[in-house]
């Protein structure tokens, strides 16, 4: 269910507004596009991609113009995330 709100569009799954994404089949890349000082659920992140291409590997989240989380899937098929201000990528989880 989306509604409006934020400017964007509202996504239960993300618990935010969404302001756009794109997706490299070739890379298995994906970047969420948010407005500035959002963020997002990392688990419903990670689903919506896994629904547009299940071998989905690395997804950036953007904040307005600023690089916000980058989430990692690791060859276990865990996942791990790492802050846009942080050095190393946090533990890896499962994401259901």
């Amino acid at each position: 269910m989306t509604k409006t709100r934020h400017k964007g569009v509202w996504s239960e799954e993300l618990q935010w507004a969404v302001n756009g994404l794109a997706y490299s089949f070739a890379n298995h890349f994906g970047k969420l596009a948010m407005y500035e000082r959002c963020c997002c659920d990392m688990s419903g992140c990670i689903n919506l991609f896994r629904r547009i291409d299940p071998d989905v590997a690395c997804i950036e989240t953007w904040a307005g113009r600023e690089l916000d989380t980058c989430y990692r899937k690791l060859d276990d098929g865990r996942w791990c995330s790492k802050a846009a201000r942080e050095d190393q990528f946090y533990d890896a989880c499962v994401i259901p």
